[in-house]
């Protein structure tokens, strides 16, 4: 009988202790993990910087986060979708539109990388997978440029259907290229929203600005650039502007080319939540853009 009795109070003991471990694994918050940032770093001179760890002041919410690695992001395979304004602002500009886009879809390629093309005006059209130049020559060559423009419906579904993070998780270097003069006149989110959304998919944002056409106002003009400044900056791309669109491509291919993949480990713990980020470098002649928020998944 008492034997009985104590492998009852074995059994009793094992389940409750087997009960408590589980709730306490329940109740713990989620592991801290690293996360990959992609950021690009630029100088003044014709070569791009090396930055170096020792470089790099890294901190999530203003609070230190530890600094893991640091390398070249060239061997990364680059998921990217070309984004081609095709509304009727862009219309005296439609030849050196689809011929800048042409060269830079070629040129992003290179290496072994796989993109998409979108074009929009106040509706978007996105090719169903990954395509090759030929395609994208056909699809260029067919479009008509005319309607308004839905720049910030574009960023976001992109980002949301073809660049998501959960339906890439093998391909964490994503990006957006747009060639557009940067003027939304029919988008249903703002321009918040959609570097937003970029931000939380964590999708840089590489644009090529064509000339304004029409009776845009000066402050229309204005917010259009300061758009696609501040939407490159604040997802770790870059924007540029140049009188002969063919001449900006270089410059865009060469701000991938200077892509750096920063391994970090960040003090807070997953939320699934946008974080803010700051990346500084001791170095004053380099120049970084980097995500201003991510989030900790």
């Amino acid at each position: 009988m008492i034997r009985h009795w104590q492998h009852l109070l074995c059994g009793v003991f094992f389940l409750c202790f087997a009960s408590q471990n589980q709730m306490a694994t329940q109740g713990a918050p989620p592991a801290k993990s690293l996360v990959q940032i992609y950021l690009i770093a630029s100088g003044n001179g014709d070569s791009p910087p090396i930055p170096t760890l020792s470089q790099l002041v890294v901190s999530i919410d203003k609070q230190p986060a530890q600094v893991t690695s640091l390398r070249s992001a060239n061997e990364d395979k680059l998921l990217f979708a070309l984004l081609v304004d095709i509304s009727g602002s862009n219309s005296r500009k439609d030849a050196s539109i689809r011929e800048a886009a042409l060269q830079l879809f070629q040129g992003l390629l290179e290496g072994g990388n796989e993109g998409h093309l979108v074009v929009f005006n106040d509706q978007i059209a996105m090719t169903k997978g990954t395509v090759h130049l030929p395609e994208v020559q056909r699809k260029l060559d067919s479009v008509r440029f005319q309607g308004g423009t839905r720049l910030y419906d574009a960023i976001a579904d992109t980002c949301t259907k073809i660049l998501s993070r959960s339906g890439n998780p093998e391909t964490p270097r994503r990006a957006v290229f747009l060639i557009t003069d940067g003027e939304d006149d029919a988008s249903e989110i703002n321009h918040s929203k959609a570097e937003e959304i970029a931000e939380g998919e964590g999708v840089a944002i590489f644009s090529l600005q064509a000339g304004v056409d029409g009776p845009m106002t000066r402050a229309e003009t204005l917010h259009s650039v300061r758009f696609l400044q501040e939407a490159s900056h604040n997802t770790g791309g870059q924007a540029i502007r140049a009188e002969k669109l063919s001449d900006g491509v270089p410059l865009l291919l060469n701000a991938i080319h200077e892509q750096w993949a920063l391994d970090i480990l960040p003090h807070q713990a997953r939320d699934q939540e946008l974080h803010s980020l700051s990346i500084k470098s001791s170095e004053k002649n380099v120049r970084l853009s980097s995500p201003a928020k991510i989030p900790l998944q």
